[in-house]
Parts: structure tokens; sequence; C-alpha cells
């Protein structure tokens, strides 16, 4: 069996597509690394401060608000009040969650990118995959 597994694998990192996807997501991580930089820069100039506190208690201030709209769904209002009760924490433990860095740019990546990115890379994958077995005849 690991024999199986270790052929396929081979058959994966051998082909030039790999290195593709490997290259489009160092793009995009450069990408997203820009965009968080840009987003810290864009709140700062609108709140005219560059203290998280007032940025992070505003956040929190619109959350509420949201939270008291009665046009919410059910689901939009869990995940508000877990967002909620997160800033609340970064605020009373004194932890700046805009801060630059390697937790809060992972965070903001797997955000974004587990929803629709990865799973899509997957399926090219796969597809791939199977369309060069059943071309090559193997399938």
């Amino acid at each position: 069996m690991s024999n199986l597994v270790y052929n396929e694998m081979l058959k994966i990192v051998r082909k030039k597509r790999l290195s593709v996807i490997a290259a489009i997501v160092a793009v995009l991580v450069v990408l997203f690394t820009y965009a968080q930089y840009k987003q810290v820069q864009e709140i700062q100039e609108r709140l005219g401060t560059t203290d998280w506190r007032t940025q992070l208690q505003q956040q929190i201030i619109d959350a509420q608000n949201r939270l008291n709209s009665s046009s919410i769904s059910e689901e939009w209002r869990k995940y508000l009040h877990i967002r909620l009760q997160q800033q609340q924490y970064y605020l009373e433990h004194d932890i700046n969650p805009s801060a630059p860095g390697a937790p809060t740019f992972m965070r903001m990546f797997i955000e974004n990118a587990i929803d629709l990115f990865l799973p899509l890379l997957m399926m090219v994958i796969a597809a791939d995959l199977v369309s060069s077995e059943a071309s090559i005849g193997t399938i």
C-alpha cells in the first residue's frame, strides 16, 4: 500500500503543474501581505489615529450595533457574537489583533483562502491527474 501512495506522490511531484501551483500560492501570499498592510494604513487614516485600542473599540461598537439590528440571520448573529467576544478579549488583555506579523498574516490568509481557494486548487489538481491518467490509458 505504501508503494502505491509513494508512486502517486512521485507522479504529482514530478509534473510541472505542482511548481505552477506553488508559484500561484507564493504570489497570493505576497498579495495578501500587501493587502493587509494597506488595510491597516487605511484604517489608521480613516480614524486619524495609530492607537489600535481606539480602532478596536470602534469595531466593537459597530459589531454591537449590527447585533441589535433585527434583519440579521441567526447564523450571522452567532458569528458576530463570537467576533465581539474575541475583540473584547483582545482589548481586555492588551493584545493588538492587527499588529503586523506572522500570526496576524496566517489568521487573515486562512480566513480568506480556506473557503474557496484551496478547495479550488485541489479540484484542479485532481481533475488534472484523472485526465492525464485517462489520456495515457493507465486508468
